[in-house]
């Protein structure tokens, strides 16, 4: 009896090593995704989606592969991310999404990418900064165009 108690435990004890090992190495690949995106490296960011990355984990403050290609100004991985379903208006711990990142810091063509996508215009940080004030306050005049020109596309 006891021999057969401490074989069950032998086979528990390998099978949470080897979930422990299976759930590590997945989580390697969402952290290697991320690092991938961003350093704009298409290549590598379609390989680990190949192999099953989740293209919307997040990491530890919310942030996704989409939300830090878009803020680094990666058209080809942030068309790569959206092609595999990324979640266009995930938000961040911050509120933050790929749309205010990418207007943020001016990238029009990323903008409108996360726009044709659906990305939501009137998404909100948790400050209630959205992706037209701050293309505003950073001085980005052809990402507020573009902004203003969708807006008044869905609202008339």
């Amino acid at each position: 009896m006891l021999r057969k108690v401490g074989q069950v435990l032998g086979i528990l004890v390998l099978l949470s090593i080897v979930g422990a090992s299976v759930s590590t190495w997945a989580n390697a690949r969402e952290k290697d995704l991320f690092e991938a995106a961003a350093n704009g490296d298409l290549h590598r960011v379609r390989s680990l989606l190949d192999a099953k990355a989740d293209v919307n984990a997040q990491r530890a403050d919310g942030v996704t592969a989409l939300i830090i290609a878009s803020e680094n100004g990666h058209r080809a991985v942030v068309r790569a991310l959206l092609d595999a379903r990324a979640e266009v208006n995930a938000k961040a711990g911050d509120g933050a999404t790929a749309l205010t990142q990418a207007s943020q810091q001016g990238y029009r063509e990323v903008v409108r990418m996360l726009l044709d996508a659906k990305g939501d215009v009137n998404a909100q940080r948790i400050d209630g900064v959205t992706a037209l004030i701050i293309a505003s306050q950073n001085g980005h005049s052809e990402v507020v165009r573009v902004l203003l020109a969708r807006v008044r596309q869905k609202y008339g």
